[in-house]
This record gives structure tokens, C-alpha cells and sequence, in this order.
């Protein structure tokens, strides 16, 4: 009875250092983001977060909306995701948008934001 003992809470700690640990591979869409490109403004509301994203080479950008629906993660050196906010978004940092729902055809172009990867910077760690 012990030894049974031992095994369910050794199953437990693994199961709680397991989600703990900060990091997840939530899989994002088998497509490639929307847009990549570089955070020209952020806007904060009480409801929504306002971001427009100026791609490389792209006449026209993208101004997505990300609201409490939109998964945000940080990609991490090693490739991992980490949870993040939109609140971390700042402008000049490189972003990933996964845009859910149709797009508006204007310049820049409109959309829900529903995943928003933060890209590191290259050269730091």
C-alpha cells in the first residue's frame, strides 16, 4: 500500500511540474501567419487592443484587433512558446498574426487577431 502511495504522488508531482513549467506548444494554424512584420502603434481599450502591423515589402499593413479571445505567446530561442499578453506588445517589436474571420479590403487591411506571436529580436538572447 505504501509503494502505491509513492506512485500516485511521484504521478502528481509530474503532472504538476509538467504544467508549471511555463512554457506550451499549443499548435497554431498549419498556415503561415496573416502577416509578419513590425509593431507600428498599439492602442489599449477596457475591451480590445488595437495593433497595427507594418509587414517587410507590404504596401499595406494590417490593423488587428485582439481581444480576450486572442491567444498571445512570446516564441522563445528555443522555439517554445511562453505565455504572454497584449499587454507585453510594444511597439517596434516583431509579430506573427494568425487573423481569424474575413479580412477587410481597404489599406491596411482589418481583422480579429485570433494568435499573436511576440518574435525575438535577432542577435539578442
Amino acid at each position: 500500500m505504501p509503494s502505491l502511495r509513492i506512485l500516485l504522488i511521484l504521478t502528481l508531482l509530474a503532472v504538476v511540474l509538467a504544467a508549471c513549467s511555463g512554457t506550451f506548444a499549443e499548435p497554431y494554424p498549419e498556415v503561415p501567419p496573416t502577416v509578419r512584420g513590425v509593431v507600428a502603434s498599439v492602442r489599449h481599450s477596457a475591451t480590445a487592443s488595437g495593433l497595427l502591423v507594418e509587414p517587410v515589402g507590404d504596401a499595406c499593413g494590417l490593423q488587428a484587433v485582439a481581444d480576450a479571445y486572442t491567444r498571445v505567446s512570446r516564441r522563445l530561442r528555443s522555439g517554445r512558446l511562453a505565455p504572454a499578453t497584449v499587454g507585453e506588445v510594444e511597439e517596434g517589436d516583431t509579430v506573427e498574426v494568425y487573423v481569424d474571420g474575413p479580412l477587410q479590403a481597404m489599406c491596411p487591411r482589418e481583422g480579429h487577431a485570433a494568435a499573436i506571436v511576440i518574435v525575438p529580436p535577432r542577435g539578442r538572447t
